[in-house]
């Protein structure tokens, strides 16, 4: 088969190349290979350009703000950009997607809930969408509880596509629910492959970080430093777990989005004020860089509001690393409480800090078995299982 991957992210990208959704392509495309098909990527680009991936054909494109984008945003009195770019994305994705189909045809098109990427997708293509997101819960998460047309813009236009979608299926139980609820369709489950992979990798970072805590321990959050990723939550309790737990640092690696009209990171080091020197920051990573600081972490925080089917929880556990996450949100389809990983109440402060110090004072051989129960926990998502589901699925498609 030849199957196309509609996408506003990818790893090749500067600047979405450590998204889930970024990752969660490449490590598909890669299963593909291996079982004899061929992806093929179209990502939304700051240039148009074609290179090969790891043996995958990769097309970037980009946008243009034609004369029907320019005249649509001035008469609309340039209220509606946000729909207006969403739609342009779509529209120039899908063309090169034509384009390709017409030179040598795609078998089937897949593409993400997210940015309404599959408006445009051409009827003569059988096309799939995976559920990434669902962005009115999302905007919940994030405090953001939008009143008007204009606020809801990206809401809507996520809508539309799932009414229009003709197959739908995502890694997630709780959200594949709740799709299939709100819009009365069938929603298949297919959790998200993961290969545990240890090639080249850079330890530059945990070096550093090695050298800054001098034979302490640490926990680790690393992801956006967003509320609905758990900014609130770790502001709450990473003062008083530093006061509490000398023998720790905390490490945080991730992309600064902001808060509140100022800096994320900013807001934390104010909440946790006398111990900021043992609060340790570094930007979004590669995963050559990222995994071995995973590795070495005595644990890893991820207090998310609301979730999908969390790569980084998942790449966290393949290292045989404790996580620490909300219940109710999907971690429970990977952490099974006190056997694989912990789980806490979420948005709950109070009890994240409380999961937090029994974790950290786990005796050795109880931490060791957690440890290796989550390596085992996640051997269920090597791409032979999940990519021959996933392939099975598609061919159900093809033949309807």
């Amino acid at each position: 088969m030849r199957v196309a991957f509609l996408t506003s992210e990818f790893i090749t990208e500067t600047d979405s190349f450590d998204g889930g959704l970024s990752n969660y392509i490449f490590k598909v495309s890669i299963g593909l290979l291996k079982f004899g098909h061929q992806p093929i990527v179209i990502v939304s680009s700051n240039e148009n350009s074609y290179l090969k991936f790891d043996g995958i054909d990769v097309y970037r494109v980009k946008p243009e703000q034609n004369l029907l984008y320019k005249f649509a945003d001035k008469i609309s009195s340039y209220k509606y950009q946000p729909i207006l770019d969403l739609l342009s994305q779509s529209f120039y994705v899908n063309k090169k997607l034509r384009a390709i189909h017409e030179e040598n045809r795609i078998d089937l098109v897949q593409f993400p809930s997210y940015q309404a990427v599959g408006c445009f997708v051409p009827r003569e293509i059988k096309s799939v969408m995976r559920i990434s997101s669902y962005q009115k819960l999302a905007d919940e998460a994030n405090g953001v509880y939008h009143k008007t047309i204009r606020e809801r813009q990206w809401q809507i236009l996520e809508k539309w596509s799932y009414k229009k979608a003709k197959n739908i299926f995502g890694p997630s139980s709780f959200l594949a629910n709740i799709i299939s609820k709100e819009f009365n369709k069938h929603v298949e489950v297919i959790e998200s492959p993961n290969e545990k992979k240890e090639v080249n990798l850079d330890s530059s970072i945990i070096t550093e970080i090695e050298a800054k805590i001098n034979g302490k321990k640490f926990g680790l959050f690393f992801g956006r430093l967003a509320q609905i990723k758990g900014l609130l939550d770790l502001a709450e309790v990473l003062e008083e777990f530093l006061t509490n737990n000398p023998t720790h640092y905390f490490v945080i690696i991730g992309k600064d989005v902001g808060h509140r009209g100022g800096s994320s990171l900013d807001y934390l080091l104010k909440k946790v004020n006398r111990n900021q020197d043992r609060l340790i920051y570094y930007k979004e990573q590669h995963h050559d860089k990222l995994m071995p600081v995973i590795k070495k972490a005595d644990f890893i925080l991820m207090p998310s509001r609301i979730e999908n089917f969390p790569n980084a929880c998942v790449e966290a556990m393949s290292l045989k690393t404790i996580v620490i996450a909300p219940r109710g949100i999907s971690f429970e389809q990977l952490i099974e409480d006190g056997v694989n990983g912990f789980l806490c109440k979420n948005a709950n402060p109070d009890d994240l800090l409380k999961v937090i110090e029994k974790v950290v004072n786990l005796p050795s051989e109880k931490k060791k078995q957690i440890q290796f129960n989550a390596g085992e926990t996640i051997k269920r998502l090597h791409p032979d299982i999940t990519i021959k589901k996933l392939i099975e699925y598609y061919q159900s498609i093809l033949k309807k």
